[in-house]
């Protein structure tokens, strides 16, 4: 993988600093991150009403068409998972080939390749938090509740920049591909690459098999369907308080 990106060193030097040092490493961030924060509220609300319509009519038949409505989040994640399954596939492949020598395709569309997976994950990340489950929904309740009541520690805690931080991460693991810094190979960078990719590939993989048992288990009869939630049901109950609407259900 040697000098598939020294490019970019050459035009370090005629980079805006304002650009270098200021937009890319701080206003780039918190943008993203107030977009994030502002796709909880969307996410939240989005079920708010079906849950309460939910509490109020107190039938189980509400519960199982609430839960059925969660297909399209699901499709969301396939979709999204099979592309990311496809590009972190095919990095790997020409990972492999260019190191034994029969290839160096991946010198040319290194870059591409992984703004794909990056802009993969943003989507993976705003469609979970637009699009959401009942899961998510209510973790979004949560997290909204949390930083109302403790501002503070939202604003200077650890917690609160959890949501960005990963996607961070991943960028800086492939070498700052936005160009803030020039590109060194090392050993260890090799294997930070193929740790990220292969756990995408595994994020991949899992999404798929999961949304796609969800969207077969929930287009069959409602018994059987509600069989298939009764495997992890009580553990959510326990783990995001909610008892008392089970009880209204149940």
């Amino acid at each position: 993988m040697n000098n598939i990106l020294n490019n970019n060193s050459n035009n370090n030097s005629t980079k805006n600093p304002f650009t270098s040092y200021i937009i890319y490493p701080i206003i780039v961030p918190i943008i993203i991150f107030l977009a994030i924060y502002g796709s909880l509220y969307i996410g939240q609300k989005s079920y708010d009403d079906e849950i309460n319509k939910m509490v109020d009519e107190k039938t189980y038949a509400s519960y199982i068409e609430l839960r059925k409505s969660e297909r399209k989040y699901y499709i969301m994640m396939i979709v999204v998972s099979a592309f990311e399954l496809l590009l972190v596939s095919t990095m790997l492949i020409l990972i492999l080939l260019y190191s034994v020598g029969a290839g160096n395709l991946l010198t040319k569309i290194y870059k591409p390749l992984v703004f794909g997976i990056i802009l993969i994950s943003f989507i993976r990340m705003y469609g979970g938090l637009i699009i959401p489950s009942l899961i998510v929904s209510k973790l979004e309740n949560l997290y909204i509740r949390y930083v109302n009541e403790f501002p503070m520690q939202f604003l200077f805690g650890s917690i609160g920049l959890v949501s960005f931080l990963f996607i961070y991460i991943t960028m800086s693991v492939f070498n700052n591909t936005i160009g803030v810094k020039s590109v060194s190979e090392s050993a260890w960078q090799i294997v930070a690459v193929l740790i990220v990719l292969l756990w995408r590939l595994a994020r991949s993989l899992f999404n798929i098999i999961n949304g796609a048992e969800f969207l077969d288990k929930s287009s069959s009869s409602d018994e059987k369907f509600d069989e298939y939630l009764a495997n992890d049901i009580e553990k959510w109950m326990k783990v995001l308080g909610l008892d008392e609407i089970a009880e209204h259900i149940f």
